[in-house]
């Protein structure tokens, strides 16, 4: 199990999301998320990289919303301010009652 791995050798952790993600196994959806999520801590053009992919490989998922979300807040951490705000308009284009809906319009509207 990857998650074992996150804190004490993320690399590994990486491998094995990777391994799973890559497979059709019905394991690759989340997988793919948890990847998303540790190379959110490192490496933000390749967790978000890790986003695309989910979302173009598993674009009728339960997660979307929530893959869409940390696209966000990666961008965000990036310091891609302008991006993230574009990210959060087409967030709320797709999710108008979503559950990060109310602080995605605050990142959406200009300031």
């Amino acid at each position: 199990n990857a998650q074992r791995f996150e804190a004490t050798d993320p690399a590994r952790a990486a491998k094995a999301y990777r391994a799973v993600a890559s497979s059709k196994d019905s394991w690759a959806a989340p997988a793919l998320y948890g990847l998303a999520e540790l190379d959110a801590k490192t490496d933000p053009t390749k967790a978000l990289a890790d986003c695309n992919e989910y979302l173009k490989r598993f674009a009728k998922s339960a997660q979307v919303e929530d893959i869409t979300w940390l696209r966000i807040e990666i961008l965000r951490s990036a310091g891609r301010r302008d991006e993230a705000r574009v990210a959060a308009g087409e967030y709320l284009r797709q999710f108008p009652q979503g559950s990060y809906a109310g602080i995605a319009q605050r990142i959406a509207s200009p300031q």
